[in-house]
């Protein structure tokens, strides 16, 4: 790759118009994996790559594509999830860089290998929820600690209490 040269902003409006452009970027770069993908899914379908003498998929991927088999598979496995909603696999706004035209396949990772995941972003897509809204909602909340609670073993979300205690001699006051 050549080098880029980077432009050093110089004033705020600098730095908004450099904000816009990475904004941009991020959402071309987003546009160039879903597009990625469908593409290994068409090829993937059409069985063609055989005929290029390849006797399985993971050698076509190792002899064609510059990507690993497990990114490869994980396309597919994202693609294949899209293709089970209902209507078009879009929602969002090009603005909101919040809620992507259509979510990533890191996104969809945990969701698309549950089938009552999978379900429930299937109904609340149909409902009109945005497909990235649904994702979301399909997941647990994310913990805000790596504390497991020891009777459940699942993540525990701490909540803040106060305790009293004595500044002279630290001891806890009912």
């Amino acid at each position: 790759r050549g080098s880029t040269i980077i432009e050093i902003p110089q004033t705020v409006e600098d730095v908004r118009r450099l904000v816009a452009e990475i904004n941009r970027d991020v959402g071309h770069l987003y546009d160039d994996m879903d597009r990625l993908g469908k593409r290994l899914a068409a090829i993937h379908d059409t069985g063609l790559w055989r005929e290029m003498g390849y006797a399985t998929w993971e050698s076509f991927i190792a002899g064609e594509i510059k990507l690993s088999r497990q990114h490869v598979h994980r396309q597919l496995s994202h693609q294949r999830f899209l293709a089970l909603l209902p209507g078009p696999a879009t929602s969002g706004s090009d603005t909101d860089v919040t809620q992507w035209v259509t979510p990533t396949e890191r996104q969809t990772r945990d969701v698309r290998s549950d089938p009552v995941k999978v379900a429930r972003v299937r109904r609340s897509v149909a409902q009109g929820i945005p497909l990235a809204e649904a994702v979301r909602r399909a997941l647990p909340p994310k913990a805000t600690s790596r504390t497991k609670d020891p009777a459940t073993l699942e993540a525990c979300e701490h909540e803040p209490v106060t305790v009293v205690v004595c500044k002279n001699c630290g001891k806890r006051l009912e």
